[in-house]
């Protein structure tokens, strides 16, 4: 990660990890297309020679069934007595609940979304750095479970590249403080990665989709140093330091030796003691799990063979993980709770936190100076027509 800001071409290593990154996605991608589309691999590989396909040739390569008109298609698929396509939205869809289609047991599977750039207290959406995973809102619901009696087990659906070390940490030690008390079964979806696995390896059990990008058992750390930058700003700085460390960190200038290594100590101390939780919690030497670290990343099907995750599924077979582990009377008939459960439009305006959400906080300030606004209006045309109606009355 560090190459970004330091380096203008990759790495040999990060070469090597995005060729075995690519050639995995290859393995598994070209023998699925081929099989769905009833081709040869020799075939399909010919296909992606010729790479730019008109529709039609598309139908003849067998890459597609058919060339067709929305408005053909929605005639196709009404019913004869139909005059216009049932349709159900991704709104109404959303709200089908378990219990909807069937599923009203009485033992219930909880499933805790992490979503997004681990940082800060609370959930929200940051200008720069999109969704964030606040350590106080993903703690709260992991403990939230872990308290309530009448949730068998849990299922952690982590979706996220990493970020901060601590809250990571935060959160790392709610998941092993619930797995001591029910299972816990992590379900990787896009990536997760970095912080995104340091909060996943202590569950009971961790499952990742065959293209899960994880790993990335690495940490990176430094100073930048922004005197050449203030130079062309015009911008200049002075300090007073009392303390042999006291400028450990100064941005004004490089590090010293000695300041330069004993923050190199400290981070490789940190480093080290993460990389030895790992290995303990995935029963595996450290040498060997050192083999998977520094950074390097996998997909999920390659990290189920290197260990760092149990098995590969997606979150049905998590939630159908968890219901075993629980040992559940009926796995097939059972409650999926999720959290942080959904907020509807008023609440998320008027009830929310203007720390966890700051485009919430923009909208609910924008709804309430036009509502301010109307009743405003509404007041003093009230007062005019009032007025008018006293002088016709005063008139008469």
């Amino acid at each position: 990660a560090a190459e970004a800001v330091m380096d203008t071409a990759w790495s040999d290593p990060l070469r090597e990890m995005y060729t075995w990154i690519v050639d995995d996605v290859w393995d598994q991608m070209v023998p699925v297309i081929a099989t769905e589309r009833g081709l040869t691999d020799e075939q399909f590989l010919a296909h992606l020679a010729y790479a730019e396909f008109m529709p039609i040739e598309a139908v003849e390569a067998g890459l597609i069934d058919e060339v067709i008109y929305w408005q053909d298609l929605e005639e196709r698929l009404k019913e004869d007595d139909e005059d216009r396509l049932r349709m159900v939205s991704q709104g109404d869809y959303a709200k089908v609940s378990y219990a909807d289609v069937g599923h009203k047991g009485s033992e219930t599977v909880a499933v805790v979304h992490a979503q997004g750039t681990i940082g800060g207290r609370r959930n929200g959406v940051d200008p720069m750095w999109g969704i964030m995973m606040g350590h106080e809102s993903i703690v709260a619901e992991l403990r939230r479970c872990r308290l309530d009696d009448e949730i068998k087990a849990v299922v952690f659906r982590v979706d996220s590249g990493g970020g901060e070390s601590l809250a990571s940490d935060l959160i790392a030690h709610e998941v092993k403080l619930l797995a001591q008390v029910k299972p816990v079964v992590v379900s990787m979806v896009d990536v997760a990665a970095s912080g995104g696995y340091y909060i996943a390896y202590k569950a009971t059990k961790v499952l990742a989709d065959p293209m899960t990008i994880t790993g990335s058992i690495g940490s990176i750390n430094g100073f930048f140093n922004m005197y050449g930058f203030y130079h062309k700003l015009g911008i200049t700085k002075d300090f007073l330091a009392k303390g042999p460390m006291a400028g450990l960190g100064n941005d004004y200038r490089d590090p010293t030796d000695t300041e330069w290594a004993r923050h190199t100590d400290a981070h490789w101390k940190s480093f080290n003691a993460w990389l030895a939780d790992v290995a303990e919690h995935r029963g595996m030497a450290f040498e060997h799990a050192e083999t998977l670290a520094h950074g390097r990343v996998f997909t999920g099907r390659q990290a189920v063979k290197n260990g760092l995750i149990d098995d590969l599924g997606n979150l049905d077979d998590a939630v159908a993980a968890a219901a075993e582990l629980a040992e559940l009377e009926d796995p097939e008939d059972i409650k999926v709770v999720h959290y942080p459960e959904k907020q509807d439009f008023l609440k998320i305006l008027f009830g929310g936190d203007d720390a966890a959400d700051p485009t919430a906080a923009v909208v609910r300030a924008a709804v309430i100076r036009e509502l301010r606004g109307q009743v405003i209006r509404s007041v003093d045309q009230s007062s005019r027509l009032l007025e008018n109606r006293m002088d016709q009355v005063r008139f008469e």
